[in-house]
Parts: C-alpha cells; sequence; structure tokens
C-alpha cells in the first residue's frame, strides 16, 4: 500500500489507474514465462535442432512468440478494462479469468498438436462442442485432466496477481521492467529476422522448424531482397537445386530395392485429363488400351493442380507432406529404386515441369531434355525423343512422358480439330456463369483427341517393336478439368475439390494380367506401394513408405486425402470434406453441392488426420 493508502486516502483516478497497468506488466510477464512453460510441449514434440543457429532460431521464437501472444492479450482485455473500471480487486480477479482462459487454450493446444500435429481451429473446437465421436470419448481422461488443470491454473493467477499487487512497489524500484520488455521484444525481432535470413540463404535447421507455434508466421522476405539487390535469385535456385547434406523430416525407406523382376516401366502423364474424357469417341487409343487392360473408374490425382496431383503418385502421400520433402530433399522411391537397381531413366516433358515442380522433387539431379515450339508441338518432340530413348534400352527402365496439351488447350494448326465450333484463343479468365460452355469444351476435346493420337502413336510403336509386351504402361493424368458443370462459375482446375477436378483417368497395360474394371475408389497414392509389391517383387512393406493401398483390393481406408497443408479434402464415396488450414470447414455431395446438414465422420476424419502426421519424424 502507497502511503496515501495507509493514510485511510483514496488515491487519484489516474493514480489508480498508473498503479493498475503497472501491475498489470508485471502480471503480464508471470503470464510470458507461464506460456513459455506450457509451450515448451511443442519443442519436445517437434524436437530440438542441432546446429547452434537452429537452437538460437528456436530459443529466440519461444521466447518472442509467446511474449508478443501473452501482451497482445493484455492490451486487448486488461489494459482497456483497467482505464475503464479501474478497481484494483475487480481487474485481478478479470484478469486472473482472463490469464485462465488463455493458458487452457494453449494447454488444449499442446494435446492436440501431440495428437494430431495441427492446432486448435474452429473445425476441432466445433468437434469439441458438438461431443460427436472419438474425440471426447477417446480421450476423456485427458479432458478431465484438463478441466483439472484450469482450477489450479486459475488458482495459481489468483495468488500470482495479489503477489504482484503487493510487490508491485519493489518491481518498479529496480528498474528491470524496461530490460526485460527489450529482451522479449529483441526476441521477437530476432526470430523474424533470422527466418528471413534462413529463408534467403536456405539454412534448413531453422526452415524445417516451420510454424511450430500456434498463430506463428514466420517471415520471409525474398522477393524484397531481391528488388533491392540483396539477393540474387538465379543464384538461389541454384542453392536450392544443389543443396544436399539436408536430414530428412520424414520416416521414411531409403529405398524399395533390390527388385525380385526386371521390369520395364512406361508412365505418361497427359496433362489436365477429366474422367469422363476416357471414351470410344475422343480417346479411342486410350480407350482400346483399356478395354484390353486395366481400367480404373473412380480414380483420383493427389489434388486438383499440377504440382500436388503428382507428388502423391511419385511419393504414395498425400500432398501435404511435400514442403517437408522438398526441405529434407527426399527422394521419390519410385524413382530412386530405379536408380538403385543401376536401371536407366528417362525423363521426357514437354513443359520442363514449370507447373509441377518434379524437376526440384522426384526427378532432382537428372538429365531432363527441353523441347521448342507450341505446347502441341512440344508434345510430339517429347514423344519421338521417348521412342528413341526406349529402342536402346536393354533390360530395365523407367521412362516417363508427360504431355501438355489438353491443360494448355493446344493443338497444331494443322489439326482437323473435329469437334466444331471451338474457340481459337482460349482465355479461361473471360468466362462466367452466363459463358457457352461449347466452343470452350470443344477446344479442350480437340486438344484431348490430338494427345489421344500421340498415345496411338506410342501404343503402336511398343507393339512394333515387340516391347509392349514386356512393359508395364500406365496412363493417368495430373488432374482435371471443370467447364462450369456445376453452374457455381468453376473453370479449369484448381479452384475447388469437385470430382471433375480431382477424378481422372487411370490405364494400365499389365503383361500377364487379364482385362479388369475395378470400381471401387483408388488414388495416386496407391500406385507406388502397387508396383513395389505387385511389379517389382520389392520385400519393403508398403505401409513403411506410403498411405496408399493396393490397387486392386478393395481393402483401402475408404476415403481418400486431397490437397496440401493449406487446405485440403477427405474423398468419399458419397461426400467430400472440405477443410482450410483455419479450420473453416463443408461437407459437399459428389456434385460439389453443401450438405448443410450432414455430420463430420469423426472417427473417419481422425483417420485421416493421423494419416498426415503418421510418416513425420
Amino acid at each position: 500500500m502507497t502511503g496515501q493508502e495507509k493514510d485511510g486516502f483514496e488515491p487519484r483516478l489516474a493514480e489508480r489507474i498508473s498503479r493498475l497497468i503497472n501491475w498489470g506488466h508485471w502480471f503480464t510477464f508471470f503470464n510470458i514465462l507461464l506460456a513459455m512453460v506450457i509451450g515448451s510441449r511443442y519443442l519436445i514434440d517437434n524436437g530440438l535442432p542441432d546446429s547452434f543457429l537452429g537452437l538460437l532460431y528456436t530459443a529466440a521464437t519461444w521466447a518472442g512468440h509467446f511474449a508478443f501472444l501473452t501482451f497482445i492479450l493484455y492490451i486487448v482485455t486488461l489494459f482497456p478494462l483497467s482505464i475503464l473500471v479501474p478497481l484494483p480487486r475487480l481487474i485481478r480477479f478479470a484478469g486472473a479469468l482472463v490469464a485462465t482462459l488463455g493458458q487452457g487454450v494453449l494447454l488444449a493446444d499442446t494435446f492436440v498438436f501431440g495428437q494430431y500435429r495441427l492446432h486448435l481451429n474452429g473445425f476441432i473446437w466445433d468437434l469439441i462442442a458438438s461431443g460427436e465421436g472419438q474425440i471426447l470419448t477417446k480421450h476423456y481422461f485427458t479432458w478431465m485432466a484438463l478441466g483439472g488443470l484450469m482450477v489450479l491454473i486459475f488458482a495459481l493467477e489468483l495468488t500470482a496477481g495479489n503477489y504482484l499487487w503487493k510487490r508491485r512497489h519493489r518491481f518498479k524500484e529496480k528498474r528491470i521492467g524496461f530490460n526485460v520488455a527489450t529482451a522479449f521484444v529483441a526476441c521477437f525481432f530476432a526470430s523474424h529476422s533470422l527466418h528471413i535470413w534462413a529463408d534467403a540463404r536456405l539454412y534448413y535447421p531453422i526452415l524445417r522448424q516451420g510454424a511450430v507455434f500456434p498463430l506463428s508466421y514466420p517471415a520471409t522476405a525474398k522477393a524484397f531482397l531481391a528488388s533491392h539487390g540483396l539477393l540474387d535469385m538465379e543464384d538461389y535456385q541454384k542453392r536450392l537445386r544443389d543443396a544436399a547434406d539436408t536430414d530428412s523430416l520424414l520416416k521414411l525407406p531409403k529405398t524399395l530395392a533390390p527388385f525380385e523382376k526386371t521390369p520395364k516401366v512406361l508412365l505418361v502423364v497427359v496433362e489436365g485429363l477429366r474422367a469422363d474424357a476416357l471414351n470410344g469417341d475422343v480417346m479411342p487409343n486410350l480407350e482400346a488400351l483399356a478395354d484390353g487392360g486395366l481400367r480404373f473408374n473412380q480414380h483420383f490425382a493427389g489434388s486438383n493442380e499440377p504440382k500436388d496431383g503428382l507428388f502423391s503418385l511419385f511419393y504414395g502421400l498425400p500432398a501435404v507432406y511435400q514442403d517437408a520433402v522438398r526441405l529434407g530433399r527426399d527422394p521419390s522411391l519410385l524413382v530412386q529404386s530405379f536408380r538403385d537397381q543401376g536401371d536407366a531413366l528417362g525423363i521426357f516433358a514437354s513443359d520442363g515441369f514449370k507447373q509441377n515442380g518434379l524437376d526440384q522433387t522426384a526427378f532432382q539431379g537428372l538429365d531432363i531434355p527441353h523441347f521448342q515450339g507450341s505446347v502441341a508441338t512440344r508434345d510430339q518432340e517429347a514423344l519421338n525423343a521417348l521412342l528413341a530413348w526406349t529402342a536402346k534400352q536393354q533390360g530395365g527402365y523407367f521412362g516417363y512422358l508427360q504431355l501438355g496439351a489438353p491443360a494448355s488447350f493446344s493443338t497444331p494448326q494443322d489439326y482437323s480439330n473435329p469437334y466444331q465450333p471451338d474457340w481459337q484463343v482460349v482465355n479461361l479468365a473471360e468466362l462466367d456463369n452466363q459463358s457457352d460452355i461449347t466452343p470452350v469444351k470443344n477446344r479442350y476435346l480437340n486438344a484431348v483427341h490430338y494427345a489421344d493420337g500421340l498415345l496411338g502413336q506410342l501404343i503402336d510403336k511398343l507393339k512394333a517393336s515387340g516391347q509392349l509386351d514386356d512393359t508395364l504402361l500406365l496412363v493417368t493424368s495430373d488432374h482435371g478439368m471443370e467447364f462450369n458443370d456445376n453452374r457455381d462459375n468453376s473453370w479449369g482446375y484448381n479452384s475447388n475439390f469437385s470430382r471433375y477436378q480431382t477424378q481422372v483417368p487411370l490405364v494400365i497395360h499389365w503383361p500377364g494380367m487379364t482385362h479388369q474394371v475395378i470400381n471401387h475408389i483408388t488414388s495416386h497414392q496407391d500406385i507406388l506401394p502397387t508396383l513395389a509389391g505387385s511389379a517389382f517383387g520389392s520385400q519393403v512393406p508398403a505401409s513403411t513408405f506410403s498411405s496408399g493401398a493396393s490397387l486392386f483390393a478393395d481393402t483401402g481406408p475408404g476415403w481418400v486425402i486431397l490437397g496440401d497443408f493449406h487446405q485440403f479434402a477427405v474423398l468419399q464415396n458419397d461426400r467430400v470434406l472440405v477443410m482450410d488450414k483455419m479450420g473453416q470447414y463443408s461437407i459437399r455431395d459428389n456434385n460439389y453441392q453443401p450438405l448443410d446438414q450432414a455430420h463430420v465422420r469423426v472417427g473417419t476424419l481422425m483417420d485421416a488426420l493421423k494419416e498426415l502426421k503418421r510418416f513425420y519424424r
């Protein structure tokens, strides 16, 4: 108590506010330390880096981020309350209540992060509030323990608040407040500065830590540094390609070799090929191949766009793992295993991987030829190069051909273009709900028809040379293509997770296998484990390197994960659940219409969320 309070005089209003604000700062400091203690659980779950700079960044972020969050909470709650209602006992009680809620949310988030590697968001809160499924019943004792801890935290906050109120003058006399505040501010700016530096220098012990803390968004500034001459982007790209000695973030085997068989594999990806394009009119050559081989009627790419769509094919994993693969420089086990076998690799893509970035992931370090001219012309050149390459091979090999004509609506100038009327110049950005679909789709079908002609050339050449008899030939796509099919002004791809944008053909010519039509749901994640087990004879269990299952047996989980970390979907036979990074979600039917009354299938979702975490170290 002050001298005035001891003499029985009430301090002036301004002085009372000043005392409360002074107390609020020390109460905030106490809660920063408490938040750091609770937040240390993230460090235990995520692991610590093994370099000095990595540890320095971790320590700076740990202190700076929780200081920032706690101070912001004080500014928006206790600070205005101290001015509007300057009653010490009420403010201390309110402070204990607000702090308990904040620390309780943080504590709950550490449990959720530990189990699912996700932070609390609106979706998780909805599940908790609904009382549905396993998140409450399975972890009943966990939530009981959290309730008990909340009571303890509230008691601790009340005790700390009263203690600090009585001792505030001593702290003020020691004049350490400024130094403490300066230290936390320095940590906050140091953590973001270190991340900007690490992002520009590709320093992985810092980058691979990611946003481990809730509401954490590490700063990057490559574009700013480059615009001011502080970063050479060409040198950056070179270092990105040449980066080595980086530790993997994932628990994956190094290779699937040795193989029991010596396979010849040709994988053809026709970009932007929607599932219903596979029919006898538009694609007679692929249709004929499907009639004699394996046809998968409900097959899905890894996502609705090129990069994520093909990642799942080459890695057998959901595209959520793509950032970890890029940071850890993990090779594709499909490609790496052929390398380890000493078999030949031939990569031929008309666009040079500008869209899907496979040259920095699955095909890193491989020589990749480049082609000139229009997309349709480059497709023909890529096919010619593949055929010349296969003719030289002896023994096993892996050949990859990527045709871009359908996704680019491209045909040669002298092509017949059988579907009319068609758009001469395609600009999807000009289209809206009133646009006529016919000429746009006809242009697409002409490009698909042209690509099918190239597939016909490939099949005929393989037949003529006798190679088709012992070559496993797969034809699929990276994503589908939508033409406002649902009348929601969606054109092209990468705008939603409808079946038009995610379902693609999969046709396999598998020597020794008779014709089969597979109608259960399959995905690109299933291709690698199927090839490894059934075609290559690898003894490595599929569950150790893939989220997928065999393409042939309907023994999978009954759902497919699409998309990446920012937005992903869990697709089932009758619905798709779409969720973004902030936890906003919707459930839609097979026509991508909202199912407003549908409930989340919690068991399915929890299994899917665990699959998104299972391969992290």
